[in-house]
């Protein structure tokens, strides 16, 4: 589960950002995304003012090893150095 911004443009930056990262690594790739549903009106306003937008994504590991793969444990993101200037 993941939190990305909830404005479109920067939610899609962070989705490519991840989608990187996960092809860089190479045991995993991203399968879909799933927008987690929520109920805003049981939050109050300044949460709902910074509620960000919360997705799941679905993987699969690419090998025909999968099995063994997935048996040594769970596909594991390295961070990613900070870019300059941000």
């Amino acid at each position: 589960m993941l939190f990305l911004p909830d404005e479109d443009k920067l939610a899609a930056e962070a989705r490519s950002i991840i989608e990187d990262v996960v092809a860089a690594e190479g045991r995993c790739r991203i399968a879909g995304w799933r927008d987690v549903p929520v109920v805003r009106e049981v939050v109050g306003p300044l949460a709902r003012e910074n509620e960000p937008r919360i997705v799941q994504v679905q993987r699969r590991l690419r090998s025909a090893a999968a099995a063994v793969i997935a048996a040594l444990g769970p596909c594991r993101l390295q961070p990613r150095p900070a870019r300059a200037g941000a």
